[in-house]
């Protein structure tokens, strides 16, 4: 090999070395990390079987893993990225991960509790639906599942969190949320803040 062509060589692995970290988050990370999954350093409070995905948006990288319950799933994820949040989705239904029943959703850094999904609703109104008794219930019994199947603190944090929540829970006050489900605030909540 030529000199010539030895330094353009190193200079363009240089280069594209200094430029990886600058595009690649918003570029190619997304499609790598589910592959580095396995092997890279998880974060306390996540499992080993927990695979990755990236998002360059601020979260990072997010650790996602489910448990199917004997009446639904537990769908967890996780991430300290400059987002830093943990968070739980129960599913009502008899096949395990792949129901597609009732929808509780929870995420640490709002704190309050999704009931449905989909839809553009905005946030802050008064809920389209009701949530009853026995779908309260529903919730209840999956969360008591999951609870009982729940090794890390992060698991057990966000199920006592959403019991804090269903302890309180109205189905007939809820509020739309801007994920297109209903929330546990009320409109009290949306004008104080």
């Amino acid at each position: 090999m030529q000199r010539k062509s030895k330094i353009f060589l190193i200079t363009a692995v240089a280069t594209i070395a200094a430029l990886v970290p600058v595009f690649g988050p918003f570029t190619f990370y997304h499609a790598v990390v589910p592959f580095l999954g396995p092997v890279l350093p998880k974060h306390d409070g996540v499992p080993s079987y927990a695979s990755a995905t990236y998002n360059w948006k601020g979260a990072g990288l997010i650790w996602n893993w489910e448990q199917a319950l004997p009446n639904g799933c537990a769908k967890w994820d996780a991430t300290n990225g400059q987002i830093a949040y943990y968070g739980l989705t129960l599913i009502s239904g008899a096949n395990g991960c792949d129901s597609s029943g009732l929808i509780l959703s929870y995420i640490s850094y709002s704190d309050h509790i999704v009931i449905g999904k989909g839809g553009d609703r905005g946030g802050g109104k008064p809920c389209p639906f009701k949530v009853s008794d026995e779908q309260i219930a529903l919730f209840n019994s999956l969360l008591q599942q999951a609870k009982r199947r729940a090794t890390p603190e992060i698991e057990m944090r966000a199920l006592h969190a959403i019991e804090r929540r269903l302890d309180n829970l109205n189905g007939k006050t809820l509020t739309t949320d801007h994920t297109g489900g209903c929330n546990d605030l009320s409109l009290a909540d949306y004008s104080n803040s």
